[in-house]
């Protein structure tokens, strides 16, 4: 049985980046354990117990642990801090674009992390799976102007 954390992600104030509750539903035929950081879901207006409805199996928990999981989810590449907490051998599925950050790369290397990376998931025609593309230049064009 494995363990999976899902930590919340602590960077802007208006973040709103959280699996909903349907997708842990899914999980219910799987043997892991689900480790949820409490609050998750809060900022697009989710209870705990919106979630529970979907998995009564999973466990609400402090960030911290949620990062000590076998296999840590989390939408948003975790901070340096974040992933001191994880675990030698654990597995990081995140958007971490191995292309551009060569000292991310090193780091997990380091660390003995093996990283997902959800951005190089692409489908039989090379197209990327996991995108947002009009949050993403919407993102970029607001920083450029």
């Amino acid at each position: 049985m494995k363990t999976l954390g899902f930590p919340r992600m602590h960077k802007e104030q208006n973040e709103k980046r959280d699996f909903l509750p349907d997708f842990f539903e899914s999980f219910l035929d799987y043997p892991a354990e689900l480790y949820v950081e409490s609050g998750y879901g809060k900022s697009m207006g989710y209870t705990e117990q919106d979630y529970l409805d979907k998995n009564p199996q999973m466990k609400f928990v402090s960030n911290a642990e949620c990062y000590e999981k076998d296999i840590v989810v989390v939408l948003r590449c975790p901070e340096v801090h974040e992933m001191d907490r994880m675990r030698d051998n654990s597995t990081l599925v995140s958007m971490l674009h191995y292309p551009t950050r060569a000292t991310r790369v090193e780091y997990l290397k380091k660390r003995n992390i093996f990283g997902v990376s959800m951005d190089a998931i692409r489908n039989d025609i090379m197209d990327r799976i996991v995108v947002d593309y009009k949050g993403t230049s919407g993102n970029g064009m607001d920083y450029f102007f």
